[in-house]
């Protein structure tokens, strides 16, 4: 998917009519009360519109799941297959124009974006696959004369609840599975990028799923996850997303019986010894921390990718001046869309404040390389440039024996570096 994303072709960056998105229910597109979703690349053309349902949208959305979960679940393994291997397929034919709504309304660069509508495709692509797969066990008991039998069968109305960070992978790895397995879905995907989501399931339901078996409703966790969690109707919940929300999503839905599945966030440590080979340490940890997170700006929790460095006294140094040498060579600020850029930008005006006040008022001593923070009008009243990114920044932390772990976690959880 690598080699694929690096040949989207060079695209105009123009916005003659923004995305609206609407809400699903009962296979029937609803509107709402209309948020502007930013462009973090450029916050002078806004990305579009998102409709945000209500509770009762909600409502209407688990009770049509709750309709059509019999027929779906009884349909033939084989219809299933060919849904999701259509869905599969539309995603690749329209992966171009995913991608930039991807890109610009998130802040990743283009070819990473393209990347991820690819591997999305994969996703149903494999789970067209699995459909035909799911099978029971078949195996002698210990008792004589019996045979033991297990078979799959459906959960039933479950809900996903997906962040932004991945805004249709994260999408494609819950629904394609749950759709394969005979459940049916309600669909909550991150306010802040709702046009993905809204592109994504408008070519699912083009793919010919049946009214009700795929839902969404657009909104904040506070009040639309919240109530999706506790629906008595929703028999499982797959949530992404942030520990502390994943502790309590976990506690409500297991307190009335439902099944629970979380992915929560993490970061990781590169551990550089003084025996090893600091040419290539260092190499590695300026390719990982330079380039990796800033290409989705710290918002990745892959365990591949380190987002701070851990060097024994002894080589310290040296791997700080390799660092700093790297870092400066690889900053380009441009808008998103544009597959020449390097480097993404934070999703939101919160998370570029909460970054530039790391920086600034953080206990430690910063190398920066250049002008750390490229503050917009909104957020900083100046206008060096005006979408949230962040230029590489190496933070080096003096004192090993008691430093300060909320300046440490401030620097290196948004910095990436």
């Amino acid at each position: 998917s690598r080699d694929l994303c690096r040949k989207v072709p060079e695209m105009t960056y123009q916005f003659t009519r923004p995305l609206v998105s609407r809400n699903l229910v009962a296979g029937e597109w609803r509107g709402g009360r209309e948020i502007e979703v930013e462009n973090p690349s450029d916050l002078s053309i806004p990305a579009g519109t998102a409709s945000l349902a209500t509770a009762d949208d909600l409502r209407d959305a688990v009770a049509a799941a709750e309709a059509a979960l019999p027929a779906w679940a009884q349909a033939s393994p084989e219809l299933r297959a060919d849904i999701l291997d259509r869905c599969a397929v539309l995603i690749f034919e329209a992966a171009d124009e995913l991608a930039l709504t991807l890109a610009t309304e998130q802040g990743k660069t283009l070819p990473t974006a393209k990347g991820e509508v690819i591997r999305a495709a994969r996703v149903f692509r494999f789970h067209a696959g699995e459909a035909l797969r799911y099978a029971g066990i078949s195996q002698p008991s210990v008792r004589p004369g019996v045979h033991v039998e297990t078979a799959r069968e459906p959960l039933g109305v479950v809900g996903l609840i997906t962040p932004w960070n991945f805004p249709i992978a994260i999408p494609a790895w819950k629904l394609a599975p749950a759709l394969a397995a005979g459940c049916t879905v309600v669909f909550k995907p991150s306010e802040i990028t709702p046009l993905t989501a809204f592109q994504l399931v408008s070519l699912m339901h083009k793919a010919g799923f049946p009214a009700g078996v795929v839902n969404m409703v657009v909104g904040t966790g506070a009040e639309i996850g919240k109530a999706l969690v506790e629906h008595p109707s929703v028999a499982g919940i797959s949530f992404t997303g942030s520990l502390a929300t994943g502790r309590a999503v976990a506690v409500s839905a297991v307190g009335r019986g439902a099944r629970i599945q979380t992915e929560l966030g993490s970061k990781n440590a590169l551990i550089v010894e003084d025996s090893a080979d600091l040419d290539t340490a260092a190499d590695l940890a300026i390719d990982d921390l330079a380039v990796g997170p800033h290409r989705h700006l710290a918002a990745e929790c892959d365990f591949s990718l380190n987002h701070h460095v851990n060097i024994e006294h002894a080589v310290f140094t040296k791997m700080q001046i390799a660092a700093k040498v790297k870092a400066r060579g690889i900053a380009q600020v441009e808008p998103c869309v544009h597959q020449r850029l390097s480097l993404a930008c934070l999703e939101t005006p919160l998370h570029h404040r909460k970054f530039c006040l790391a920086v600034n008022t953080g206990n430690f001593i910063g190398i920066r390389t250049g002008n750390a923070c490229y503050r917009d009008a909104r957020v900083h009243g100046t206008a060096d440039h005006i979408g949230q990114v962040i230029l590489p920044l190496v933070v080096a932390v003096v004192d090993f024996i008691q430093p300060d772990p909320k300046a440490i976690g401030r620097a290196c959880y948004e910095a990436g570096i």
